[in-house]
């Protein structure tokens, strides 16, 4: 999956979560949050520090790398 600066990242993460097969909770807990963090991050009202979204996607199996020249571009890989 490519990314760039007009993804919503939202959605992203959400869809990352549900591939994963995992609940709110159990992501909050892997990633170290609370589930209220991960729905506020879900529903747009909070979006996610580099941290809690490195985290997001390595507790959902992804592998996140980032390529620049020029124009931001963001590759996440199935690890």
């Amino acid at each position: 999956m490519r990314l760039y600066e007009n993804t919503n990242l939202t959605e992203l993460l959400k869809t990352a979560r549900l591939e994963s097969e995992l609940s709110q909770e159990q992501l909050a807990k892997k990633i170290g949050c609370t589930r209220e963090t991960v729905c506020k991050i879900e529903n747009g009202r909070d979006e996610p520090k580099y941290r809690i979204f490195y985290r997001w996607l390595n507790a959902c199996g992804k592998q996140l790398i980032v390529r620049s020249y020029k124009t931001v571009e963001i590759d996440i890989d199935v690890k």
